[in-house]
Protein backbone atom coordinates (compact mmCIF):
# COMPACT_ATOMS: atom_id res chain seq x y z
CA UNK A 1 0.00 0.00 0.00
CA UNK A 2 1.20 3.43 -0.30
CA UNK A 3 3.10 5.05 2.71
CA UNK A 4 1.25 8.36 3.03
CA UNK A 5 3.59 10.30 4.75
CA UNK A 6 6.20 10.01 1.79
CA UNK A 7 3.68 12.25 -0.42
CA UNK A 8 4.37 14.90 1.21
CA UNK A 9 8.13 14.41 0.19
CA UNK A 10 6.77 14.24 -3.87
CA UNK A 11 8.35 10.63 -3.94
CA UNK A 12 5.72 8.08 -3.21
CA UNK A 13 7.07 4.79 -1.23
CA UNK A 14 4.84 1.43 -1.33
CA UNK A 15 4.89 -0.72 2.08
CA UNK A 16 3.74 -3.97 2.97
CA UNK A 17 0.43 -3.63 5.17
CA UNK A 18 0.29 -4.47 8.91
CA UNK A 19 -2.54 -6.79 8.30
CA UNK A 20 -4.26 -9.27 5.89
CA UNK A 21 -6.59 -9.22 3.39
CA UNK A 22 -9.92 -11.89 4.11
CA UNK A 23 -11.82 -12.92 1.09
CA UNK A 24 -14.96 -15.21 1.18
CA UNK A 25 -16.72 -16.06 -1.43
CA UNK A 26 -17.22 -18.89 -4.35
CA UNK A 27 -16.85 -19.75 -8.12
CA UNK A 28 -19.25 -22.46 -10.35
CA UNK A 29 -18.84 -22.79 -13.83
CA UNK A 30 -21.78 -24.53 -16.22
CA UNK A 31 -21.30 -26.04 -19.30
CA UNK A 32 -24.01 -27.21 -21.48
CA UNK A 33 -23.97 -28.53 -25.13
CA UNK A 34 -26.06 -29.63 -27.45
CA UNK A 35 -24.79 -30.76 -31.05
CA UNK A 36 -21.98 -28.17 -32.12
CA UNK A 37 -23.29 -25.52 -29.48
CA UNK A 38 -22.00 -25.28 -26.67
CA UNK A 39 -23.15 -22.80 -23.47
CA UNK A 40 -20.35 -21.29 -20.34
CA UNK A 41 -21.65 -20.00 -17.44
CA UNK A 42 -19.14 -18.78 -14.95
CA UNK A 43 -20.37 -17.23 -11.72
CA UNK A 44 -18.05 -15.66 -8.98
CA UNK A 45 -18.67 -14.00 -5.23
CA UNK A 46 -16.08 -12.14 -3.55
CA UNK A 47 -16.29 -10.44 -0.35
CA UNK A 48 -12.91 -9.07 0.44
CA UNK A 49 -12.39 -6.72 3.21
CA UNK A 50 -9.02 -5.01 4.71
CA UNK A 51 -8.24 -6.03 8.20
CA UNK A 52 -5.64 -3.48 8.48
CA UNK A 53 -7.83 -0.84 7.45
CA UNK A 54 -11.49 -1.48 9.73
CA UNK A 55 -12.38 -4.19 7.57
CA UNK A 56 -13.06 -2.18 4.49
CA UNK A 57 -13.96 -3.77 1.06
CA UNK A 58 -11.05 -4.24 -0.95
CA UNK A 59 -11.01 -1.78 -3.92
CA UNK A 60 -11.75 -2.29 -7.40
CA UNK A 61 -12.94 -6.03 -6.56
CA UNK A 62 -16.50 -6.86 -7.86
CA UNK A 63 -18.86 -8.95 -5.37
CA UNK A 64 -20.55 -10.54 -8.34
CA UNK A 65 -19.16 -11.28 -11.78
CA UNK A 66 -20.50 -13.32 -14.73
CA UNK A 67 -18.77 -14.39 -17.45
CA UNK A 68 -20.96 -15.89 -20.09
CA UNK A 69 -19.82 -18.02 -23.44
CA UNK A 70 -21.91 -19.20 -26.47
CA UNK A 71 -19.46 -20.88 -29.03
CA UNK A 72 -20.56 -22.79 -31.85
CA UNK A 73 -17.82 -25.18 -33.97
CA UNK A 74 -18.32 -26.95 -37.25
CA UNK A 75 -14.69 -28.86 -38.03
CA UNK A 76 -15.71 -30.51 -41.02
CA UNK A 77 -16.86 -27.06 -42.65
CA UNK A 78 -13.90 -24.97 -40.53
CA UNK A 79 -16.45 -22.67 -38.55
CA UNK A 80 -16.10 -21.37 -35.27
CA UNK A 81 -18.23 -18.43 -34.27
CA UNK A 82 -18.97 -17.10 -30.29
CA UNK A 83 -21.32 -14.53 -28.10
CA UNK A 84 -19.92 -13.50 -24.70
CA UNK A 85 -20.92 -11.38 -22.02
CA UNK A 86 -19.75 -10.19 -19.19
CA UNK A 87 -20.92 -8.66 -16.17
CA UNK A 88 -18.91 -6.82 -13.26
CA UNK A 89 -21.07 -5.84 -10.24
CA UNK A 90 -20.40 -2.56 -8.41
CA UNK A 91 -16.38 -1.98 -6.98
CA UNK A 92 -15.77 -0.01 -4.18
CA UNK A 93 -13.06 3.00 -4.87
CA UNK A 94 -10.20 4.21 -2.40
CA UNK A 95 -13.01 6.49 -1.00
CA UNK A 96 -15.23 4.12 0.07
CA UNK A 97 -18.05 5.24 -2.54
CA UNK A 98 -19.02 2.10 -4.94
CA UNK A 99 -18.97 2.33 -9.00
CA UNK A 100 -21.55 1.49 -11.71
CA UNK A 101 -22.16 -1.77 -12.63
CA UNK A 102 -21.71 -2.88 -15.96
CA UNK A 103 -22.03 -5.59 -19.30
CA UNK A 104 -19.56 -6.14 -21.99
CA UNK A 105 -20.37 -7.82 -24.88
CA UNK A 106 -18.29 -9.73 -27.24
CA UNK A 107 -18.65 -11.45 -31.05
CA UNK A 108 -16.21 -13.89 -33.12
CA UNK A 109 -15.91 -15.91 -36.38
CA UNK A 110 -13.69 -17.64 -37.86
CA UNK A 111 -13.24 -20.04 -40.71
CA UNK A 112 -10.70 -22.56 -42.59
CA UNK A 113 -10.48 -22.63 -45.77
CA UNK A 114 -7.13 -25.19 -46.58
CA UNK A 115 -4.01 -23.48 -45.04
CA UNK A 116 -5.87 -20.21 -44.53
CA UNK A 117 -7.79 -19.16 -41.58
CA UNK A 118 -9.40 -15.69 -41.47
CA UNK A 119 -11.08 -14.57 -37.93
CA UNK A 120 -12.83 -11.59 -37.13
CA UNK A 121 -13.27 -10.47 -33.50
CA UNK A 122 -15.49 -7.22 -31.76
CA UNK A 123 -14.95 -6.44 -28.20
CA UNK A 124 -16.76 -3.91 -25.82
CA UNK A 125 -19.89 -3.97 -28.57
CA UNK A 126 -21.88 -1.77 -26.17
CA UNK A 127 -19.56 0.91 -26.18
CA UNK A 128 -18.87 0.94 -22.42
CA UNK A 129 -16.69 3.42 -21.14
CA UNK A 130 -15.77 4.94 -17.97
CA UNK A 131 -16.09 8.19 -19.30
CA UNK A 132 -19.17 7.92 -20.07
CA UNK A 133 -20.29 7.60 -16.25
CA UNK A 134 -17.56 10.47 -15.12
CA UNK A 135 -14.50 12.52 -15.93
CA UNK A 136 -11.53 10.91 -15.30
CA UNK A 137 -9.15 13.58 -15.26
CA UNK A 138 -10.27 16.84 -12.59
CA UNK A 139 -8.71 19.86 -11.70
CA UNK A 140 -6.28 22.25 -14.11
CA UNK A 141 -3.64 21.56 -16.58
CA UNK A 142 -1.05 21.63 -13.97
CA UNK A 143 -2.64 20.31 -11.08
CA UNK A 144 -4.52 17.22 -12.48
CA UNK A 145 -6.74 15.19 -10.25
CA UNK A 146 -6.83 11.69 -11.64
CA UNK A 147 -9.89 9.28 -11.13
CA UNK A 148 -9.77 5.39 -10.04
CA UNK A 149 -10.02 3.08 -12.94
CA UNK A 150 -12.53 0.28 -13.03
CA UNK A 151 -14.11 0.10 -16.02
CA UNK A 152 -12.85 0.29 -19.96
CA UNK A 153 -11.67 3.68 -21.23
CA UNK A 154 -10.95 2.53 -25.15
CA UNK A 155 -14.72 1.71 -26.21
CA UNK A 156 -15.66 -0.54 -28.87
CA UNK A 157 -12.40 -2.43 -30.32
CA UNK A 158 -12.45 -4.91 -33.31
CA UNK A 159 -9.39 -6.81 -34.77
CA UNK A 160 -8.95 -9.06 -37.99
CA UNK A 161 -6.94 -12.24 -37.91
CA UNK A 162 -5.37 -13.98 -41.72
CA UNK A 163 -3.17 -17.25 -40.56
CA UNK A 164 -1.31 -18.96 -42.82
CA UNK A 165 -0.65 -23.32 -41.59
CA UNK A 166 2.19 -24.41 -43.29
CA UNK A 167 1.24 -28.25 -42.56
Amino acid sequence: IINKDSLHTGVVYNENARGTIVSKGFNTNIRLSLDELVLYIDYTYLDAQKTYDNNKQLELTPHNRLTTTLAYEDEEEGWKAGLEAFYFGNQYLENGSKTTDYWLLGASVQKRIGHFTIALNVENILDVRQTRYENIVSGSIYNPTFSELYAPLDGIVGNMVLKFDLF
